[in-house]
């Protein structure tokens, strides 16, 4: 779960093969190392035995699901369970982020929607139709620009106690979050009539990226 905090020395270390040469450390290598740390503390280990496989066919009816999806325009998540939904344009200081990152984004924002409904020892899972979201949120691995929505999502997930998996799902069955990512509320609405529907605010702490 720590891995995002050597994103930044890993990026440093790279491609290096002389190993009496010291690296100049930057900002972003204090504060992951000091993120990891800070963690590495609080930890009370990894219980091995406690471990369960997933199977996204036969999650437990306990499991909260949630499926997210983002478009040129906004971004939307649908909690199948709860009826919720959840719809926001594109932050306006994000207009020229790539569409990976707004994807992630919402991943992000579904995580930490979802302390709202999990108890502690929960377990949530994601669907997105964006295949580099479910390998950079299963690995905990992403480049440097967008490794501060992987220490966002990790300080949500341990501060709450919280199993997590993201799996791919098809487009043409992510068709709710696709409608509230576009903000097509009534069609959304035809699908859940029941649906309720409300606006979401970005995750601030990840959005200080500049993008050009």
């Amino acid at each position: 779960m720590l891995r995002p905090g050597l994103s930044a020395l890993y990026v440093k270390t790279a491609g290096k093969e002389r190993q009496d040469v010291l690296l100049w450390v930057n900002r972003d290598v204090v504060r992951e190392l000091h993120w990891f740390a800070s963690h590495l503390k609080e930890s009370d280990g990894v219980y091995f035995l406690s471990s369960e496989s997933w199977n996204y066919k036969r999650l437990p009816s306990s499991t909260l699901v949630a499926y997210t999806d983002a478009s040129v325009s906004g971004m939307g998540f649908w909690f199948p369970s709860l009826n919720l939904g959840f719809t926001a344009p594109i932050p306006s200081n994000c207009q020229d982020c790539p569409i990976f990152f707004i994807e992630a984004l919402v991943v992000l924002a579904a995580i930490q929607h979802a302390t709202h409904w999990l108890s502690r020892g929960g377990r949530l899972a994601i669907f997105t139709d964006n295949f580099n979201s479910v390998s950079m949120f299963n690995m905990l691995s992403a480049l440097p620009r967008y490794n501060w929505l992987l220490l966002s999502a990790v300080d949500t997930l341990l501060s709450h106690d919280i199993d997590f998996r993201v799996f791919y799902v098809p487009g043409k069955d992510n068709v709710v979050a696709d409608h509230l990512s576009r903000g097509r509320v009534a069609e959304a609405l035809t699908i859940s009539p029941a649906l309720v529907i409300s606006s979401f605010k970005p995750p601030r702490d990840s959005l200080g990226v500049a993008w050009g």
